[in-house]
């Protein structure tokens, strides 16, 4: 919650278009420039040219997205800090997003970080723990109200955006906990 909130307060979506700008003047200077070259009776140059330059386009704009979402992961560290919450939960997300990434094939590598939306989870990682473990409320156990809250949350969430019978299977009637009966009221009205 506390990356989304860094997403929210940083502007990004309002700022989506600046890199969606940048990528759009690299990829028409590209197609200018390849049909130039074509003009110029080099066919097989400006097919390269255009290619090129779309991929310089899409690498520029990833990159923007890349840097959007690091400044979201620490955004969030920060507003962790602010309110006196341990960081230990937000490894743990990216610990369990990194374990998808390994169970999917998904490259660690530099390179493939380069075709990437998002930094790579293990760098994610490495550079957050270093923030989280500096911080004073690193040690500091959950509160009892606020993980309360947060699991109510979670199963709203997983009632509104799951499909019913995923929410039905992990809040079960058996279970009367707040947080299943949220769940179970947005699965049934979805």
């Amino acid at each position: 919650i506390a990356h989304e909130l860094g997403h929210i307060t940083g502007g990004h979506i309002l700022r989506y278009g600046e890199g969606m700008a940048a990528a759009s003047r690299i990829s028409l200077l590209s197609m200018i420039a390849g049909i130039g070259a074509a003009l110029a009776g080099a066919g097989d140059a400006a097919m390269g040219i255009m290619m090129a330059g779309q991929q310089a386009a899409m690498g520029n704009f990833l990159s923007f997205s890349r840097t959007q979402e690091s400044s979201a992961d620490f955004a969030g560290a920060q507003y962790l800090s602010d309110a006196g919450i341990s960081g230990r939960g937000s490894l743990e997300f990216f610990g369990k997003l990194l374990n998808q990434e390994y169970r999917y094939g998904y490259s660690q590598s530099d390179e493939a970080g380069f075709y990437r939306t998002h930094p790579l989870s293990g760098d994610r990682i490495s550079a957050l723990r270093e923030v989280y473990e500096g911080d004073p409320a690193w040690e500091r156990r959950p509160d009892p109200r606020n993980q309360a809250n947060f699991e109510r949350v979670k199963a709203k969430l997983t009632g509104y955006i799951s499909k019913p019978s995923v929410t039905l299977r992990k809040y079960p009637e058996t279970d009367q906990s707040i947080p299943a009966l949220y769940a179970r009221a947005y699965a049934y009205h979805s």
